[in-house]
């Protein structure tokens, strides 16, 4: 399918492609699509062989799923209110070196975090201590950590996940930098 999540706006229509290859070489069985547990009257999707075209009628989460003998994909599709808005980016700083804190952006109550090379963590309110990430001893002297904040909008249809927060650095002689890309 190519992508593993989706997100439109109601009414609007998406278009999947599937191919199944199997040691390499292009499989022609046949798939079968179809929606997982939804009812049939929230959406329409008709498929021919290896395109399917999905289309929702209702705001919510949809599953939807090409398979064959051999093998299965999925792809969540987010459907968002025809107004829907991007959310607020949120403006992030750092306090003592130690706790990253952002502001609260309107309609939204999870937040991921990403560090580089220490991965991503949903957080519900608008702190984290960096040391849930990584401790600081663990950092060589003068290494730095790329810091990245992003409102997500979850089970909130009328918003679209916000950009992530510009970076901020933290190294580890406890010097606070603001990088701009």
């Amino acid at each position: 399918l190519g992508v593993s999540k989706y997100s439109m706006m109601v009414g609007s229509s998406v278009t999947f492609n599937a191919q199944a290859f199997v040691d390499g070489k292009v499989y022609d069985k046949a798939l079968t699509w179809s929606v997982l547990g939804a009812d049939a009257e929230k959406y329409e999707l008709s498929a021919n062989g290896k395109q399917a075209m999905f289309k929702a009628k209702n705001t919510g989460y949809y599953t939807i799923e090409a398979k064959n003998d051999l093998a299965s994909a999925t792809c969540v599709i987010k459907v968002l209110t025809a107004t829907a808005k991007r959310a607020d980016t949120p403006t992030v700083s750092i306090e003592n070196c130690e706790v990253l804190k952002w502001n609260t952006v309107n309609g939204i109550n999870t937040y991921e975090v990403f560090i580089d090379g220490q991965g991503t963590k949903m957080v519900t309110g608008n702190t984290i201590n960096i040391s849930d990430f990584v401790s600081a001893q663990s950092l060589p002297y003068g290494s730095t950590l790329k810091v990245l904040v992003k409102a997500i909008a979850e089970n909130n249809f009328d918003y679209i996940d916000s950009y992530y927060s510009l970076p901020i650095t933290r190294n580890s002689i406890a010097v606070l930098h603001i990088i701009f890309i």
